[in-house]
């Protein structure tokens, strides 16, 4: 695991709690689905955004099948005013990036 941050640069409790969801999740998917042999896992924090990024050289998979569990780490995303990018194809592993602002929605 890498961890690259900007020095004094405060993560909102809500989007903490949701990055360790979302850690869990991701590394319960490549446990379950991947068959990989290696994961890397990055997260990047600086003054705007938390970057989580979890990459596998497993099997990939067919976008449009059974993706609840991506649908749910995007909705977390999505809530907090971030994004879900996955890529994927049928035997070159999955590479998932979750994207949200440093201190969390917009309050509107």
């Amino acid at each position: 695991m890498t961890v690259v941050s900007e020095p004094g640069t405060e993560v909102a409790v809500e989007v903490a709690d949701q990055l360790v969801v979302v850690l869990g999740e991701a590394l319960t998917n490549v446990g379950r689905h991947a068959s990989a042999r290696d994961v890397a896992v990055e997260l990047r924090v600086d003054r705007d955004a938390v970057v989580l990024e979890v990459a596998d050289d497993g099997v990939g998979f067919e976008r449009g099948g059974h993706e609840s569990g991506l649908r749910n780490l995007a909705s977390r995303a999505e809530r907090l005013g971030g994004l879900l990018t996955v890529e994927t194809e049928e035997g070159t592993g999955t590479r998932l990036r979750w994207t949200v602002p440093v201190d969390g929605p917009v309050q509107r």
